[in-house]
């Protein structure tokens, strides 16, 4: 157990001052308590009894049997042609599949440092594209594209280390899957592994809110399009009203001497002038309203974001 633990004291130097060396028998293990003692049987992950496997997050402690040294085993759940295995590559292949699993943590532990980095170094790329959308014109930052590009191969290598993880996936022996599950267990590769699931997600919606961006920017420019066009089209009418409702009045004079004809098509024709009038000053009012409303309810959205 102080082997597991990595625990060792040590008899205090009591003559510094002086050039006598220690002996070498002054370090030794402390006692373990009797209930961590009696854990290591639940601990052991050997599969036969006179065998020893205890495996932690930075530790692995392995004693073979001494009696079963030199015979040879036959694994029924592999191929025929590896069935003849000495015992002792037993073990030496259960050493490899340590080593392996040890690369696997270190591939997903790069992979969220990385994610990490990467999910730093988008945020102020947000922000400046944010910034020029407030200045009517939103522009994609030139680091932008690369950064979502990592974030791709992020996914990629995620996902592979998420693979690799399950021993089912590459391995057949019960003896190898059960160790391998345990001390992924104990290294914490699933959290490890659950940070980078949340990162990832993290940087996905970062992506996904300067989608939003684009939009809101096409929307704004599109709105502002319609505004103007309506406000153009609303200005014409009300210019061509008030040009043509001169000409109208003293086309009349022709027709004056019908006094009833005269005073109707006057009246009608003044009326709807009057109509035409009230109704393009009232889209003008109307349409710049609703620009006004539309740029407040925008620097509202974003200013709520920030």
């Amino acid at each position: 157990m102080n082997l597991m633990e990595g625990t060792l004291l040590r008899t205090p130097d009591t003559n510094r001052d002086k050039e006598a060396t220690q002996p070498e028998n002054d370090s030794f293990f402390p006692e373990p308590r009797w209930s961590i003692s009696d854990s290591i049987d639940e601990q052991n992950q050997s599969s036969w009894n006179d065998e020893l496997c205890l495996l932690s997050g930075r530790t692995a402690l392995i004693m073979s049997s001494l009696r079963w040294r030199e015979h040879e085993m036959a694994i029924s759940t592999v191929p025929s042609a590896t069935l003849q295995v000495r015992y002792i590559q037993y073990w030496e292949a259960i050493e490899r599949m340590i080593e392996f699993i040890l690369e696997i943590r270190v591939l997903a532990q790069l992979i969220e440092s990385n994610s990490y980095d990467v999910l730093g170094d988008i945020i102020p790329q947000v922000h400046a594209t944010r910034s020029k959308l407030f200045l009517g014109d939103i522009e994609m930052e030139q680091d932008l594209p690369k950064l979502v590009t990592r974030a791709a191969h992020l996914r990629r290598l995620a996902a592979l280390a998420q693979g690799v993880s399950h021993p089912q996936l590459w391995s057949r022996a019960e003896y190898a899957i059960r160790k391998a599950e345990y001390l992924f267990k104990q290294l914490g590769v699933d959290v490890t592994l659950e940070n980078i699931e949340r990162n990832i997600d993290s940087i996905n919606s970062v992506v996904d809110h300067v989608d939003e961006l684009y939009i809101a920017d096409l929307s704004e420019k599109s709105n502002d399009k319609a505004t103007l066009m309506s406000i153009g089209l609303a200005a014409a009418s009300l210019t061509l009203t008030l040009l043509i409702l001169p000409s109208f009045w003293i086309d009349l004079e022709v027709i004056k001497s019908l006094h009833g004809l005269y005073f109707f098509i006057l009246f009608i024709g003044t009326a709807l002038g009057i109509i035409l009038i009230i109704t393009a000053s009232y889209l003008i009012w109307k349409a710049w309203k609703s620009r006004n409303m539309v740029v407040n309810m925008f620097d509202k959205i974003f200013n709520h974001n920030e």
